[in-house]
């Protein structure tokens, strides 16, 4: 028997390792009880851990997404940006015809009206050409620096910045697009009374004064729509002709009006 259960225990040496060959030496003893070797129990992952994944899980999801939505509020704004960009082209391409000198051939020298006149225009159109100058570069400047912070950011706080600084600076470049129409308008018409009778000026600076003023009427009312039917908060002409007036003639550390944009 001895002999037995020796050859036994080495078979379950060889077969199962020495833990197995020992429980099935002790199942097959005859000490009247039998034993059971029973597996280590496995170790649980922490509730607290997986809570804390699952949260992080989450946050990383949240910041994605604030992310996207930053990212597309860019995107629609330098499409604002470019569509300004494209019209201070053509204005700036009609204030650089206005100063080429052809329109000031025909004045006449001598009349000390015809000269405030033309220094007026000339004045005009060169504000024209600078406004519109301008737009372009910030405008260009404005462009490259906003895709280079969405691409570049890493948080959401980073994109939020990027796009607060955009939409101040852009009602600033809307401001002098604003701008640069009301001078290349005044300089149109600086060119009619200096070429024209004045009954012509008289009739032409009517239909320039009614059309300004129904184009403004609308604008107005329209943004008024906007705002009581969608919620949209707006600012009006006069305001954005205002900061722009502000920036151009005194810096914008002095000039409260400037201020005041939030995203």
């Amino acid at each position: 028997r001895e002999r037995g259960e020796a050859r036994g225990g080495a078979a379950g040496d060889a077969l199962h390792g020495p833990r197995e060959a020992n429980a099935l030496r002790r199942e097959h003893s005859g000490a009247g009880f039998h034993e059971t070797l029973l597996a280590p129990p496995k170790t649980a992952m922490p509730q607290a851990g997986l809570l804390d994944a699952e949260k992080k899980m989450w946050d990383a999801n949240l910041e994605r997404g604030t992310l996207e939505l930053r990212h597309k509020q860019i995107l629609a704004r330098i499409d604002i940006l470019n569509q300004l960009n494209t019209q201070a082209m053509l204005v700036a391409g009609c204030a650089v015809a206005n100063l080429s000198g052809e329109s000031l051939q025909i004045v006449e020298e001598g009349r000390w009206a015809a000269e405030v006149l033309a220094v007026a225009f000339v004045a005009t159109s060169a504000l024209t050409l600078g406004c519109s100058l301008w737009v372009i570069f910030m405008s260009s400047n404005l462009i490259q620096l906003s895709q280079q912070a969405a691409l570049q950011g890493t948080r959401a706080q980073d994109v939020r910045g990027a796009d607060r600084i955009l939409t101040k600076r852009s009602e600033e470049v809307r401001g002098f697009y604003m701008l640069s129409l009301g001078g290349i308008l005044i300089s149109s018409l600086l060119i009619v009374w200096m070429n024209m009778s004045p009954a012509k000026g008289v009739l032409v600076t009517a239909i320039f004064g009614a059309l300004l003023t129904h184009a403004l009427t609308t604008l107005s009312a329209t943004k008024e729509e906007y705002r009581a039917d969608a919620h949209l908060d707006v600012i009006s002409v006069t305001t954005q002709l205002r900061r722009a007036a502000c920036l151009l003639f005194c810096a914008e550390r002095c000039c409260p009006a400037a201020g005041g944009y939030e995203a």
